[in-house]
């Protein structure tokens, strides 16, 4: 198999701009963790990556609601009373909900690549071939890069 990696992704927390983490310029995933969370449920793979990400920093978040989704994450999201810690990849299809602050995490955390995996059988089919050369030229990572700086910077 080749792996052809598109772009690693990053955490942040998505709380209530009026809450208590909503005006710093950054959280700890322990401060985070100490906050009414909504996030996936604790068999989705993202859940378990999120969870490795709270441990070095001696954090075990208890969320209150639990969600097979993004899509239900962010459901919960505009009432103004949850956080969650979504991957910044999310921003780009979702948004940032109102009344809500993107809050860069800081700490240990690692940064699971996401990417494509084609057999590594030459000649390389042609739908492989064409599936890697979209991807190249889409800059995805560049895209996804922007939007959060974009976010962050409070133009997104």
């Amino acid at each position: 198999m080749r792996h052809f990696p598109l772009y690693e992704e990053r955490y942040v927390l998505l709380t209530p701009a009026g809450g208590p983490l909503g005006d710093t310029a950054a959280a700890t995933w322990s401060q985070a963790a100490a906050l009414p969370l909504c996030l996936l449920g604790r068999r989705m793979r993202n859940r378990r990556i999120i969870d490795d990400c709270f441990a070095p920093d001696g954090a075990a978040p208890v969320p209150a609601i639990e969600s097979d989704s993004v899509a239900g994450l962010y459901a919960h999201l505009p009432g103004g009373r949850w956080s969650s810690v979504i991957s910044h990849a999310w921003l780009h299809m979702f948004g940032v909900p109102q009344g809500m602050r993107v809050v860069p995490l800081e700490g240990p955390a690692h940064r699971p690549r996401v990417g494509l995996v084609v057999a590594r059988s030459e000649p390389r089919s042609v739908l492989a071939q064409a599936l890697l050369q979209v991807a190249r030229e889409a800059g995805l990572r560049d895209a996804l890069d922007s939007r959060l700086h974009a976010v962050l910077d409070g133009r997104g």
